[in-house]
C-alpha cells in the first residue's frame, strides 16, 4: 500500500511539473518595470499571455491551451507567407501570419508565428491576451503604466505604435479610452505582413 502511495505521489508530483513548465499559470501573471529603452520581442514576450499561459519568443499555435480553432475556410496565402483566422466559441480572437519560403510549406503546431492581431471580443476573457498585467479592455493610462510610452502616438493618441529595439514592431488601438486592439508585427523575422492587406472578417 505504502508502494503504490509513493508512486501516485511521484505521478503526481510529475504531472504538476509539467503543467508549470507549460507555461499555463493559473492567473499568476509576470510583470516588470518597462524597460527604459524600449523592448525587445523576448522581453514583451516573457510577460505575454494568452488564454492563461505564456507565449513563447516567436509564438507558436501550439502555445494556446485550449487552442481556438483555425478555419481553414478562410485561410490566405501569399508567396512568402500563409495567414489563418482563429476562433474560439464562434468568435475571433486572433489572426496569425506565418512568414514561410513556399505558400505550400506545412503550418504546424510549432511553426513561428511572425505576425498576430487580437481583438477585445465581449464575453472571450478566457482567451485574452494579457501584457505586463495589461489586458485587452485596460485604460490607456494603465496601458502606459505597464508598458511605458510609445514610439510614436497616432490618430489623436488614439493608436500607438511600440518599435521592437530586435526587429518588429506592436500597434495597440484604443476605442473609448480603453485598449480595444493588439497588432504584433515581426515577431519571428524583421519583416512583417501588414495584416490590413489580407485581414477578413467572419
Amino acid at each position: 500500500m505504502k508502494r503504490l502511495m509513493k508512486i501516485l505521489c511521484l505521478i503526481m508530483s510529475v504531472s504538476l511539473l509539467a503543467f508549470t513548465l507549460s507555461g499555463c499559470g493559473g492567473g499568476k501573471y509576470k510583470t516588470v518595470t518597462p524597460p527604459s529603452g524600449g523592448w525587445s520581442k523576448a522581453e514583451l514576450m516573457s510577460v505575454t499571455y494568452m488564454a492563461g499561459c505564456s507565449l513563447s519568443c516567436p509564438p507558436i499555435y501550439g502555445d494556446f491551451t485550449p487552442k481556438p480553432k483555425i478555419r481553414d475556410d478562410v485561410t490566405l496565402e501569399g508567396k512568402d507567407y500563409v495567414y489563418k483566422v482563429a476562433y474560439y466559441k464562434d468568435k475571433i480572437v486572433t489572426d496569425m501570419t506565418y512568414r514561410c519560403a513556399s505558400k505550400d510549406a506545412d503550418i504546424t503546431d510549432y511553426s513561428p508565428i511572425n505576425d498576430m492581431y487580437i481583438v477585445m471580443e465581449p464575453g472571450i476573457t478566457d482567451m485574452q491576451i494579457i501584457m505586463n498585467g495589461i489586458k485587452t479592455g485596460s485604460s490607456k493610462e494603465a496601458v502606459v503604466a505597464a508598458l511605458g510610452e510609445p514610439t510614436k502616438w497616432r490618430m489623436k493618441e488614439t493608436v500607438a505604435d511600440y518599435v521592437f529595439t530586435d526587429g518588429g514592431y506592436m500597434t495597440l488601438d484604443f476605442e473609448a479610452n480603453r485598449l480595444f486592439t493588439v497588432s504584433l508585427h515581426g515577431l519571428a523575422s524583421s519583416n512583417s505582413i501588414s495584416l490590413s492587406t489580407v485581414f477578413l472578417y467572419g
